[in-house]
């Protein structure tokens, strides 16, 4: 292992916060006012006069170095190679399909003037009737002018900040991002509560909803959300991030305890969620809890829909 001079560790401890974002990471910062700061990943971690805090962890410290081993958990080494070489490091990968940090406007799907079709569409995937019209009535889903479905995630100020596509007529597997869509705010339910429910995709999360519904006759009244999608990227020796979905949902609940993982039971499925446990596991309780049957939540909903039919004839 490389050797750290005395020389360099204190390079390395000099350089505080807000200096490491603007030299090697300024897309990632946010002004808040003339001397506070704030960074797009975590929006509860707030620079100011030299200092930084991570409020919602209760983590906070003055140099880049304590930053990188105690928030992104970089091991104390690699991290002072990090702020005195940065062309040594690769930045790690793992998460949602992320697009490139943009601040272009989101620009929704026209909307058609029914919802004709996709109202049978997610009949057919077994999703509750009452939980489509909830959704439609609150903005949340529609049918655009192409047919497609449109699955809407708002900022916590309700304001439209992402937008999932995908085709609703059963043959193709169309599925894209509207144009300017934040990956913070995928589509989610978010009820006050100390437990985050996890899922890859937004009909996932509805088939959850609705096998809860068909199990308990009432709706679950925790805080959900949808990834998008997970990916795995493949690096040596290297930190690995949870989805910014996933980051953002954490920072903005207050009292969360409980983290549950309803991820595919596929290969990235599998993988994503050990990952995500073991990056979370010393902060809060994450248990995964996949579909017990077939590959994602709406294939289990569809199977255990149909047996219960079953038993009503």
């Amino acid at each position: 292992m490389t050797r750290i001079s005395r020389k360099e560790l204190e390079k390395a401890r000099e350089m505080d916060l807000l200096t490491y974002f603007m030299s090697y990471e300024p897309d990632e910062l946010i002004k808040i006012s003339q001397n506070n700061y704030t960074t797009r990943e975590h929006r509860s971690l707030k620079m100011s006069n030299g200092m930084w805090m991570w409020w919602s962890h209760g983590i906070g410290g003055r140099s880049a170095l304590d930053y990188l081993v105690k928030v992104r958990n970089i091991p104390f080494r690699e991290a002072i190679t990090i702020i005195i070489d940065p062309r040594e490091h690769e930045t790690p990968v793992f998460c949602a399909k992320i697009p490139p940090k943009t601040d272009k406007k989101l620009q929704l799907p026209e909307r058609n003037l029914t919802d004709n079709r996709i109202i049978p569409y997610l009949r057919s995937r077994g999703i509750d009737m009452d939980l489509i019209r909830c959704c439609i009535n609150k903005g949340m889903l529609y049918e655009d002018t192409g047919h497609n479905l449109v699955f809407v995630g708002f900022d916590e100020q309700g304001k439209p900040r992402y937008a999932s596509i995908r085709a609703a007529d059963g043959r193709s597997d169309d599925k894209h991002e509207a144009s300017g869509s934040d990956k913070r705010y995928s589509f989610r339910i978010m009820h006050p509560s100390d437990t985050l429910h996890v899922f890859e995709g937004a009909i996932d999360l509805l088939s959850y909803m609705t096998l809860k519904k068909l199990t308990d006759g009432k709706w679950i009244r925790e805080a959900m959300i949808s990834l998008g999608g997970v990916a795995i990227s493949k690096c040596n020796n290297c930190t690995l991030k949870i989805p910014i979905s996933l980051q953002s949902a954490i920072d903005s609940m207050d009292n969360l305890k409980t983290i549950v993982l309803h991820l595919d039971r596929d290969e990235a499925g599998r993988t994503a969620s050990k990952a995500i446990a073991e990056a979370l596991q010393d902060k809060f309780e994450v248990l995964d809890q996949p579909p017990k049957y077939g590959k994602d939540m709406n294939d289990y909903l569809i199977m255990k829909g149909a047996l219960y039919d079953k038993r009503l004839e």
